[in-house]
C-alpha cells in the first residue's frame, strides 16, 4: 500500500558500524545525483517531505539543531553521540506509525534519502525497529547538489511492535546536511531474494 509517513521526530533506537565507500556507496547501497525537479518527481511507498510542524515537534540530540530552509529542505548541523545505542541514541530521527510499521514488518526495504551538503560534509542514516534489530548507520559522503542515497535492510518481523525509527545525524561539525525528502520503499519478494 502506497501511503505517506507522517513521520514525528524522536531519537533513533539504533546502533551500528559506519562503513562506505570512497565514493559515500555501501555494499548494498547507492548514490544517484539528483536531475532538477527531483523533490517534484519524489516517490516512495513512504515518504517523508520535511516541513516546519515537522520540525516543531521533533526532539533533537544535544549538540544537533535542525532548521527548516527557504528551499524547503531541513538543515541538520552540529555533532552528536551517534554511536550509542538504546533508546537515547544521538541524532534526529523518524517514527514510522504503528500501521506503517505492520506493512513494513518483515520486508526487505529502500531507504531513500534526498540530501546535499557543504564541502567535505557526510551524513549516517540508520533504519532501526527499536524492537528486533536495525541496520546499522549507514556513512554517505554528500554533493553539494542535491543527489539521493539510498541503502536495503531487511526488516526482521515485530515482537513487541514498539514503532520502527529513521535517524539522521551529520558526521563532521560545523557542516550542514540538507534533507529535502526521505522515503522507505518495500521490495518485492523477488527482488529482496536476489
Amino acid at each position: 500500500m502506497r501511503g505517506l509517513i507522517f513521520l514525528t521526530a524522536l531519537m533513533v533506537a539504533a546502533c551500528g558500524q559506519v562503513g562506505s565507500g570512497s565514493d559515500g556507496t555501501q555494499a548494498d547501497g547507492s548514490v544517484s545525483t539528483a536531475a532538477p525537479g527531483i523533490l517534484d518527481e519524489f516517490e516512495a511507498d513512504y515518504a517523508f517531505i520535511p516541513s516546519a510542524e515537522t520540525i516543531e515537534a521533533m526532539s533533537i540530540a544535544d549538540g544537533l539543531s535542525v532548521d527548516m530552509n527557504d528551499n524547503q529542505t531541513m538543515s541538520i548541523s552540529g555533532l552528536s553521540n551517534v554511536e550509542t545505542s538504546g533508546s537515547k541514541t544521538g541524532g534526529a530521527a523518524f517514527v514510522v506509525s504503528s500501521e506503517d510499521e505492520a506493512e513494513i514488518d518483515g520486508n526487505r526495504v529502500r531507504i531513500r534519502i534526498l540530501a546535499s551538503g557543504e564541502p567535505g560534509s557526510a551524513m549516517k542514516v540508520a533504519y532501526s525497529t527499536n524492537d528486533v534489530g536495525n541496520s546499522g548507520w549507514r556513512k554517505f559522503d554528500l554533493s553539494e547538489d542535491l543527489a539521493e542515497y539510498s541503502f536495503e535492510y531487511a526488516v526482521p518481523a515485530m515482537k513487541a511492535g514498539r514503532n520502527d525509527y529513521i535517524g539522521i545525524a551529520p558526521v563532521v561539525d560545523g557542516l550542514l546536511v540538507n534533507v529535502a525528502a526521505l522515503g522507505v520503499d518495500i521490495l518485492p519478494a523477488e527482488a529482496a531474494d536476489q
